[in-house]
């Protein structure tokens, strides 16, 4: 007797351990599939990107960047500057001899932007402004001319903008005096900040990465960049890296090996900027997406099929532990349902915590719809289960056969 007590102990000791773990697998199931989910969003979203930038993709532009001695590093972490005013020397001399492009688009909340400028309180919370900061190669190649007179800080602004002429010309003095270093701000004031204004009539849709994403611009204002003597933004722009950089160079033999003729040269030293083409980064970023979601769905799918095993194996150990009673309540034609409530009970609280964390991990109906789709299908292999057993002859369970 003590035995039997001692093993009916045990096996409800398993039966909740396995339960617990079930619950662990549901979790974690759910989240991977969510995650996989999410990726196979992001592959998505890169290659339409990809396929959106054919074009630009074949640009060279600063893939990664290295430093390989004790001073370039020393300037990277004093953040003095030196390394910078390198780079835009390096910058201007590809920019004279083989057609360098500088770009690099954003979008401009005067409100938020410049919350120390008076000036924005003349702006609207819906003022938005697409913007491109370029060089005059790149002008010159979508056809745009710089007026023949003009200052250091040249904006070129689309027709349709003429109507607000004051508006824009305190949006452009206010990204102009942004752009200084804090030693160039110290010399003037905003008030005092002159600007060139051009206005162009032209249609333009321009490509801009922007956030991890492709926005096309439509008319964009363009800030021109005084090359010669690059302002402080800009010269911190030239060490971003990817698909972010401003720098864009044709893809020819001849342009790489001049690049890789200056970037040995005393200028450059001990700062290692490693060019690829656009296109090749996303191709790469896509790819790791990829192997990334390949390494999640074998991993989802094991513990899938661990979660599964788990559940067919509580339901079993559930049989074996209460054989007796649940045929003895069958004999005396108690109800399927009173039977099992307490499984049903504990089944349902198992499966609501699944649709809870999917709920709360899912940002979209797809995501809450396969959390759904998993509980389902754990749900078919129970009840399968829970039909073979309860199929079994009920006379030869009562003789202990």
């Amino acid at each position: 007797m003590t035995s039997l007590i001692k093993n009916s102990q045990r096996f409800r000791l398993g039966i909740g351990t396995t339960f617990i773990l079930k619950i662990l697998m549901i979790i974690l199931t759910t989240v991977l599939l969510i995650g996989s989910l999410a990726n196979i969003h992001e592959i998505l979203k890169a290659t339409e990107i990809y396929n959106k930038v054919a074009n630009e993709g074949k640009f060279l532009t600063v893939d990664k960047i290295g430093v390989s001695t004790e001073e370039a590093t020393k300037n990277f972490r004093l953040n003095n500057g030196v390394n910078e005013d390198k780079t835009s020397i390096f910058f201007l001399d590809l920019e004279k001899n083989i057609n360098a492009y500088f770009f690099y688009g954003t979008i401009i909340d005067p409100i938020k932007n410049f919350p120390l400028y008076q000036p924005r309180k003349m702006f609207k919370p819906s003022d938005k402004y697409q913007t491109i900061k370029v060089n005059e190669n790149y002008l010159k190649s979508i056809s745009l001319k710089i007026p023949k007179e003009h200052n250091e800080n040249v904006f070129l602004v689309p027709l349709s903008f003429k109507a607000n002429k004051a508006k824009i010309e305190e949006l452009c003095k206010m990204m102009a005096y942004n752009r200084m270093g804090e030693q160039a701000r110290k010399n003037t004031t905003l008030e005092k900040t002159k600007v060139t204004i051009d206005y162009y009539n032209k249609s333009i849709n321009t490509n801009v990465f922007l956030n991890d994403d492709i926005v096309t611009f439509t008319n964009p204002i363009y800030e021109l960049i005084a090359s010669n003597h690059l302002d402080y933004i800009s010269k911190m722009q030239l060490l971003t890296t990817e698909v972010n950089s401003p720098i864009r160079i044709e893809n020819s033999k001849k342009n790489r090996n001049y690049i890789a003729k200056q970037l040995s040269s005393k200028t450059m030293k001990g700062i290692n900027l490693k060019f690829s083409t656009i296109a090749s980064i996303l191709s790469t970023q896509v790819d790791t997406m990829r192997l990334g979601l390949q390494m999640a769905a074998t991993l989802l799918l094991i513990i899938f099929l661990v979660s599964l095993i788990v559940s067919a194996f509580v339901c079993v150990l559930y049989f074996t532990t209460n054989k007796m009673t649940l045929s003895i309540q069958r004999a005396l034609g108690i109800k399927l349902v009173d039977r099992y409530r307490k499984v049903i009970a504990a089944w349902l609280f198992v499966y609501l915590i699944q649709i809870i964390v999917a709920t709360v991990f899912s940002h979209s109906i797809v995501g809450l719809g396969a959390g759904v789709l998993l509980a389902l299908i754990d749900i078919l292999i129970s009840l399968s289960i829970f039909y073979y057993q309860e199929s079994k002859n009920l006379i030869g369970i009562l003789k202990g056969e």
